[in-house]
C-alpha cells in the first residue's frame, strides 16, 4: 500500500508539469494564481491502520500567511490482514490546526521539484511553504487476544478475549511543502511533517488485569503514556473557492 502511494505521488510530480500549462492565468502577479480560500480533501489518509475521510479548509490571512484547519472521521475498514484481529470496530476522529508561511524568495522556488511545476520559468505554478501544525487525534478500536490466566496453585487456563482500546494522540509538527495548480480551480498541496506527539493508550474493563501471558503481536496497550516521533506525509486536493 505504501509503495503504491509513493508511486502515485511521484507520478503526479512528473505528469502535472504538462497540466500546469493548462492553468496559467493572464496575470503577472504570482499571488493571484493561488487560492485565498480553499477547501481540501486528504487522499493520503486513506491508508494505514486507521484510514479516514479527512477534510480541511485554508484561509489566506495576507500575501504570505495562512491558517489551515482539518477534521475527519475514521473509517471502519480493514487495511492490513491482521487488522481483523488487532484493529477492528474503528471509530474516532483526527483534527489539526496549521499556520503556514509561503516563501516568495526566488531561490527557494528553484530545484528539481520546483522545475517540474514551473512550466513557464516565471515561478507562477509552484509555491513552497513552511508550516507549524498542532494536532489531536482520538482513535477507538477493538482487539482480540488469547490470554493465559491463573486459577490457583498449579492451575491455569486459556481465554480468547475481545476488548476495546482508546488511543489519544496530541502534539506538534513542522511541515515543508508546496502548492501547485492542476486544472481550473483544482490544486495539489503536498507536505512532509516531523515532530513529537504524546501517546496514551487505555483499555476498557473487558481486558483481563491479572494474567500470566498474552499471545500475539507485542502491541503497546499498557495504559501508560509516552512521547514519540510523529511523521506525516500529506497529499491534499484543493478546490479554490475565492481567488
Amino acid at each position: 500500500m505504501m509503495k503504491y502511494l509513493l508511486s502515485l505521488y511521484f507520478a503526479l510530480l512528473f505528469s502535472l508539469n504538462l497540466r500546469a500549462q493548462y492553468v496559467q492565468e493572464q496575470s503577472d502577479s504570482t499571488s493571484s494564481n493561488f487560492p485565498r480560500v480553499s477547501i481540501k480533501y486528504f487522499p493520503s489518509h486513506l491508508i494505514g491502520h486507521f484510514p479516514s475521510h479527512l477534510f480541511g479548509a485554508e484561509l489566506m490571512l495576507n500575501e504570505s500567511l495562512s491558517l489551515e484547519g482539518r477534521y475527519g472521521r475514521l473509517i471502519d475498514r480493514d487495511v492490513y490482514d491482521y487488522d481483523q484481529t488487532y484493529y477492528f470496530n474503528k471509530s474516532g476522529f483526527k483534527s489539526s490546526l496549521m499556520l503556514k508561511v509561503y516563501m516568495n524568495k526566488t531561490d527557494l522556488k528553484k530545484g528539481a521539484v520546483a522545475a517540474v511545476f514551473d512550466s513557464d520559468g516565471r515561478d507562477e505554478t509552484f509555491q513552497p511553504y513552511f508550516g507549524v501544525e498542532f494536532f489531536y487525534n482520538q482513535i477507538n478500536h477493538d482487539r482480540e487476544r488469547t490470554y493465559k490466566l491463573s486459577c490457583g496453585a498449579a492451575c491455569s487456563y486459556y481465554s480468547e478475549t475481545v476488548y476495546g482500546l482508546t488511543q489519544n494522540r496530541w502534539g506538534g509538527r513542522f511541515h515543508l511543502g508546496f502548492i501547485t495548480p492542476v486544472a481550473g480551480p483544482v490544486f495539489l498541496d503536498c507536505s512532509v511533517g516531523l515532530g513529537l506527539m504524546k501517546w496514551r493508550v487505555t483499555a476498557d474493563d473487558r481486558k483481563p488485569e491479572d494474567y500470566e501471558h498474552q499471545y500475539g503481536y507485542n502491541l503497546e496497550e499498557d495504559g501508560g503514556q509516552s512521547i514519540i516521533l510523529a511523521a506525516d506525509l500529506n497529499i491534499k486536493v484543493l478546490f479554490r473557492i475565492f481567488r
